[in-house]
């Protein structure tokens, strides 16, 4: 008996319908969070690229002085963790009235998964369509961590989908990747993967955008603003994140400036209300902050997750460089075994999924179950602790693993 044949017309509309569903449940997020919540690391940059607007320091906390102020940072220094030319970057959004520059910001995150997840797809012609993925991913919860931070990483997918489309145009996609590691210098792990995957031309472009970086930051924030980054901002964040010892805490009379908002748990920036954060639990995806219970991580456990998933990274690398799982998954090791990184990052395992080009062999069987371990753990990663690190992991596992393609029938 023949199965039955299903119309052409559903399996048309079938990815359209998906794609709509996807991008409705997005902007209907995307929209309640940017009314609703601060988006803590988005206020971050705006303070920053408002304080270099009136020539001050974008990593010392202002609210003493009646400058700028993100609505929650309480240390003497800012939340503001990034290179000077990050800051010079958000002054147009930072120029528009707050809610306006987040929910534009916001849109924009959107914008980017959208198209991260479209061009990881048109460059592996995997089964999945980007709008059942886009589904998938709009009640993803890392997915929500980055909107409802307002953090860079869906900005910053494209990018790095581009930069792997690129592969055999060094230039192009050393320019893409230089420019996420301005947002995220842990995708630098990565470089020496690119060696051993023979792909040296790229690996050194992508240390030649970083100085052209380099010295647009240090010709638009000045020298000193930038050697403060790598000698005071950087190590700071490696150790403490956006926090720190008591003691480099605001003064007494600044604290209680702003005391009140904060035991409400609200913000108030430009005659505006908004919730501080939505969703009470940690966000926290690094495997060595995690073992450090809190306390500063240690540099071995970052060097020996380093090495041993580099290891199995840079064999799949070696043996089948023009495969993509090692690249997303080097992306993903770098992140759990990163001193800081948060959860938001995980939405660069969405790519993963299009390992999968059609039927299922007993061999990609290994690959099916690290994937679906890390779609599980992302899932409860709001619930349970260390989840965040555990899908990070599955996801270095499903690169290593990423399936060899069917060969093609006689």
């Amino acid at each position: 008996m023949t199965a039955p044949r299903v119309p052409r017309g559903a399996l048309t509309a079938l990815p359209v319908a998906t794609a709509l569903a996807g991008a409705a449940t997005l902007a209907v997020l995307g929209g309640w969070l940017a009314t609703v919540s601060l988006q803590q690391d988005f206020a971050a940059y705006d303070t920053a690229a408002r304080a270099r607007a009136l020539g001050l320091d974008p990593y010392l906390n202002h609210v003493a002085t009646g400058g700028p102020w993100d609505g929650v940072a309480i240390y003497r220094h800012s939340r503001f963790l990034y290179p000077p030319l990050v800051a010079e970057l958000f002054r147009p959004l930072a120029a528009l009235p707050f809610l306006w520059a987040k929910t534009i910001f916001t849109a924009l995150s959107a914008l980017g998964l959208v198209l991260g997840l479209r061009l990881a797809w048109r460059d592996t012609g995997a089964v999945p369509p980007p709008g059942v993925l886009l589904l998938l991913a709009a009640g993803w919860p890392p997915v929500f961590v980055a909107l409802e931070r307002g953090q860079l990483d869906l900005l910053l997918l494209p990018l790095l989908a581009a930069a792997w489309r690129w592969r055999d145009r060094p230039l192009q996609a050393g320019l893409a990747l230089g420019s996420c590691a301005l947002g995220k210098p842990f995708v630098l792990g990565l470089l020496p993967l690119l060696v051993v995957a023979r792909r040296t031309r790229w690996a050194a472009a992508t240390v030649g955008a970083l100085l052209l970086l380099a010295l647009a930051s240090v010709a638009l924030g000045g020298v000193a603003l930038n050697r403060k980054y790598l000698t005071e901002v950087l190590p700071r964040a490696a150790r403490y994140g956006e926090g720190g010892p008591e003691a480099w805490l605001l003064a007494p009379p600044a604290l209680a400036r702003v005391a009140g908002a904060l035991e409400e748990g609200v913000a108030r920036i430009d005659g505006r209300t908004f919730v501080q954060q939505v969703g009470d639990f940690s966000r926290n995806a690094s495997l060595p902050r995690a073992l450090a219970e809190g306390g500063p991580p240690g540099l071995a456990s970052t060097l020996a997750l380093a090495l041993a998933g580099g290891a199995l990274l840079a064999r799949a690398a070696r043996r089948r460089p023009a495969a993509a799982g090692w690249f997303w998954g080097g992306l993903l090791l770098a992140l759990v075994a990163a001193p800081v990184s948060w959860a938001m990052s995980l939405v660069w395992a969405l790519p993963l999924v299009h390992g999968w080009r059609g039927s299922v062999r007993t061999a990609a069987r290994p690959w099916l179950f690290a994937l679906a371990l890390t779609f599980a753990a992302g899932f409860l990663g709001p619930w349970l602790p260390g989840a965040w690190s555990a899908a990070g992991l599955a996801g270095v596992a499903a690169g290593t693993l990423w399936p060899e393609p069917e060969p093609e029938p006689a």
